[in-house]
């Protein structure tokens, strides 16, 4: 059995700085996105003047039967930045996207959109947020 000599008293005050956990999000229809050319969909809305997303885990899924997809996260604009970006086989293609935590941190008061960088319709294109906390 490991030593317990390191660990805290129980009522100690809570360690600070540490980002606040929300909780997940495992709803595998919510995000069934149709994407136009070039374009972009909100996947989690910004959460707030002062709080920042932090993305731990993403599914990422190409059910197009056509279309291979050239696929990007980013946070919202102004000032977006691209997180991660990828090709997916179409009919079926897909990865997870593992950020660790503590995860990928966007701007403060930023969404999660995810984009197409091709010149063709994705639909669908399934992401699921497998894992993200929100921190002030």
């Amino acid at each position: 059995m490991p030593s317990t000599d390191s660990l805290p008293a129980v009522g100690t005050a809570a360690p600070q700085n540490v980002p606040q956990f929300i909780g997940t999000l495992q709803i595998p229809d919510t995000n069934r996105i149709t994407l136009a050319s070039l374009g972009s969909a909100v996947v989690i809305a910004s959460p707030g003047a002062g709080s920042r997303l932090h993305i731990v885990r993403v599914l990422i899924h190409n059910g197009d039967t056509a279309d291979a997809a050239d696929i990007f996260l980013r946070s919202a604009s102004p000032g977006t930045v691209t997180g991660w970006q990828g090709y997916l086989a179409a009919d079926g293609g897909g990865t997870v996207i593992d950020y660790g935590l503590p995860g990928w941190q966007l701007t403060d008061n930023r969404a999660l959109e995810v984009g197409n960088a091709a010149a063709v319709e994705v639909s669908p294109l399934l992401v699921n947020v497998l894992e993200y906390y929100i921190s002030s």
